[in-house]
């Protein structure tokens, strides 16, 4: 014995391939040959399957329907337990260490390295020696017992299938060397098929699922931070108008003031504009009009938003258009260019007066009195 095992071994060694530390197995290589394995140990399976459901339905003249769903329902049956077995023996665990793992996708293409990753389940290896030990523990004890729970469950299918194809006792048929290879055969194709697919497959799928997580976490941040991005420039925007509002407050008080003393003198006209500059707010295809509204600070001033436009296409304005306004303001008389064929200037203003516009080089003249705007604020009429 001894001598046959020294053998034995030096067979072994003198087969075994000489390795260079550095050699690296090529992972795309590899799971392309395990893949390979699965396709063919399905087709294997499902010729054999083939080939024997059409020998049992060429064999049998009676119940063919019947026996051939009773085949496949035993057939899938212990197919599903090997498959179930070999999914639970090769399920992925979380990858521990920092050491690159290289994961494939569907095509044998490396994918990205990702954190945390998957890798095969190395408790198949560390508990090879105590399936070992029970195999044999269990092969020696209860050897009989297993071989009549299989014997039993043999007995069973061949009942079962004799029950089906023969209608007196004195048939002769017996399956129970067939049931005894469907037994045998499906729940290792099974396991085998399961077991690859689940060290290949599975962790795949594992991964991309994990990817897709920590994409949807990534987006998510993205939004968060523009999220606060957009509340800072908001609060930067509030400091800025209440710093703007401040600043404006000594310009406006006298602005008011200013007002109040042409409505209370008597020398001074109250809206000088007046009757100045034709009358009209429309004159040679020309119109001067004018938005109102309470301004966004204060609801005892108001935004103004005078439009200068022409109403004949064929004659746009161009150039620069002359806002004349009440003497209240700092500049009452304001210069402002024509852009895409409208001149707009926006003020803030505390109650209504006219306006005089002249356009066309001064030979166009414009009037519009703020106070008989009808969509104006009625605070700003009346003032």
């Amino acid at each position: 014995m001894k001598r046959f095992f020294n053998w034995f071994n030096t067979i072994l060694t003198r087969n075994k391939k000489t390795l260079d530390p550095t050699d690296q197995i090529d992972p795309v290589n590899q799971t392309r040959s395990v893949r390979s394995a699965i396709k063919n140990s399905i087709s294997f399976a499902t010729a054999i399957t083939l080939l024997l459901l059409l020998a049992m339905y060429l064999s049998f003249k009676e119940n063919k329907v019947f026996v051939i769903f009773s085949i496949l329902t035993v057939i899938a049956a212990f197919f599903i337990a090997g498959c179930v077995l070999g999914f639970i023996f090769g399920i992925p665990k979380k990858y521990q260490n920092k050491q690159a793992v290289v994961q494939l996708d569907k095509y044998g293409k490396p994918l990205q390295p990702t954190d945390p990753n998957y890798t095969d389940n190395s408790s198949l290896e560390e508990i090879s020696d105590w399936i070992t030990k029970i195999i044999i523990g269990l092969s020696m004890v209860q050897f009989h017992a297993i071989l009549k729970m299989i014997a039993d469950a043999a007995d069973n299918i061949n009942t079962s299938l004799k029950g089906a194809i023969c209608a007196d006792q004195s048939c002769h048929l017996n399956f129970y060397v067939f049931s005894y290879a469907l037994i045998i055969f499906y729940p290792i194709v099974g396991a085998i098929i399961g077991y690859l697919w689940t060290r290949i497959e599975f962790p795949y799928i594992l991964d991309q699922k994990d990817r897709d997580l920590r994409e949807a976490n990534r987006e998510r941040d993205r939004a968060e931070n523009k999220l606060n991005r957009a509340r800072e420039l908001n609060k930067l925007k509030e400091e800025d108008l209440q710093a703007l509002v401040q600043t404006f407050t000594p310009a406006t008080d006298s602005m008011k003031g200013k007002r109040e003393e042409f409505k209370q003198s008597q020398q001074l006209p109250d809206d000088p504009q007046k009757g100045k500059w034709g009358g009209k707010a429309e004159a040679r295809d020309r119109k001067v009009t004018a938005i109102i509204r309470e301004s966004s600070f204060d609801p005892n001033w108001f935004n103004i938003n005078l439009s200068v436009t022409s109403t004949d296409p064929n004659q746009p304005l161009v150039g620069e258009v002359v806002f004349n306004l009440h003497p209240s303001f700092m500049n009452e008389v304001q210069k402002v260019k024509v852009l895409d064929g409208v001149a707009q200037y926006n003020i803030i203003g505390w109650g209504a007066f006219t306006v005089g516009v002249e356009c066309d080089e001064g030979k166009t003249k414009l009037e519009l009195d703020l106070a008989e705007l009808t969509d104006a604020p009625e605070l700003f009429r009346k003032r």
